[in-house]
């Protein structure tokens, strides 16, 4: 394990070495700054500025950033990472596709499952999915990551849905290949990341449903919608995590964006801690380190967050005010000492009306709250229409924080 990664005896310390002596609780030199910008880079248009730009031309280009530097137009993440002195949280948040695994369907069902995808003139994308148990259709607006008309609808979707899951999934593989690549190119940058599925509400309610529909087939086919679940963990189990346990990544994200308005401790309690626990003692035994994604609301969820109740060695995202719902000063009462926070940062206090003294103040009351136990970044991500001098701003606040 950690393979290509150097210890913190090294002369030359690395955002990687950094984040595996935090998560082992060893000392570091420096808090790893690990902000995520994705989003940001995208709606930004990053790629497409040129130096020598007009300011009419970026006009046309950058809506949101109201100050971009002329040093990153037409940086690769990567290269903005560096340009941060920061560290990418995944892998494919610096270079787009890399990922460590791949999922093979089943050839034989291929004739009993039909699929009609069309777009139309805006760039929407519709797709028709036939199963011998029923019809299925999903839709995703123009750009958008996530559907926006979801497979799972009805009561008498669940059968078509399972089969088309199970047969569309029936091997995943580690890409032996990639993380070759991975190693070559890392220098050092970030940690290996790989991760199971959502858990089954939470992929129902992401990926496969939306809130509304899971809410109300939760609450009026319990029985269905139990056994459902239950067979989505049963794939999880028994076919991702064999091959994530197996592989040689290093950390394992449950990437569920927990929050308590759509998981309430009675929802908390019986649909996502089980599962936690159970991904948490695979990935113990095969020698992972672990968090999950928690952001929003998190008032009713914290008593779930002491060591003695929390699963896993972190906690990706959790929002503070002025974002979220509760105080620094509540979520570091409620969250045990072993565990790592990773982000911390509110991405709300990077928009201009909050003054600089104002944002320093929080950066370092993060830092002092959770240091030594923290991997810092922005809960969830950094605004594509905040300040990207405050970017700059955290590396020269960690390079000077103490230890």
């Amino acid at each position: 394990m950690f393979e290509g990664v150097e210890t913190m005896s090294t002369s030359e310390k690395t955002f990687a070495a950094r984040q595996i002596a935090t998560f082992r609780h060893e000392p570091v030199d420096r808090i790893v700054w690990q902000p995520r910008f994705s989003d940001w880079y995208h709606q930004n248009h990053i790629i497409q500025l040129r130096k020598g730009m007009s300011p009419e031309q970026v006009a046309k280009l950058v809506t949101k950033c109201p100050d971009l530097p002329e040093d990153i137009y037409g940086m690769e993440p990567w290269e903005i990472y560096d340009y941060l002195d920061a560290s990418p949280r995944y892998p494919g948040e610096c270079w787009g596709g890399m990922g460590f695994f791949y999922d093979k369907g089943n050839a034989d069902a291929d004739a009993n499952i039909q699929h009609k995808t069309t777009t139309d003139e805006h760039g929407n994308w519709y797709h028709k999915i036939t199963t011998p148990y029923g019809v299925l259709t999903e839709s995703r607006r123009a750009g958008s990551s996530y559907p926006d008309e979801r497979i799972l609808k009805t009561r008498d979707d669940f059968k078509p849905v399972l089969y088309y899951i199970e047969n569309h999934i029936v091997e995943h593989h580690f890409n032996e290949n990639m993380y070759d690549i991975f190693l070559e190119v890392n220098e050092g940058r970030c940690v290996s990341v790989g991760g199971p599925w959502r858990t089954p509400y939470n992929k129902c309610i992401v990926e496969l449903a939306g809130t509304k529909n899971t809410m109300l087939l939760m609450k009026r086919y319990t029985k269905e919608f139990d056994e459902f679940c239950d067979e989505l963990a049963r794939i999880n189990f028994e076919v991702i995590m064999p091959a994530e346990m197996k592989s040689p990544v290093d950390f394992i994200s449950c990437g569920d964006n927990v929050d308590a308005m759509n998981n309430p401790p009675y929802v908390y309690e019986k649909y996502i801690l089980p599962y936690f626990e159970h991904v948490a003692k695979e990935c113990k035994r095969a020698g992972k380190f672990t968090f999950a994604h928690f952001d929003g609301h998190l008032e009713d969820l914290l008593p779930y967050l002491s060591n003695e109740r929390y699963p896993f060695d972190g906690i990706e995202a959790p929002t503070i005010k002025p974002q979220g719902d509760v105080t620094l000063e509540e979520f570091r009462k409620a969250l045990g000492d072993r565990i790592i926070v990773l982000d911390g940062i509110p991405s709300t206090i990077f928009l201009p009306h909050f003054t600089d003294a104002q944002f320093d103040k929080l950066v370092t009351d993060v830092l002092d709250a959770f240091a030594p136990n923290i991997i810092l970044g922005v809960s969830d991500e950094y605004s594509p229409n905040g300040l990207f001098k405050r970017m700059k701003r955290v590396a020269s606040i960690v390079e000077k924080y103490k230890v």
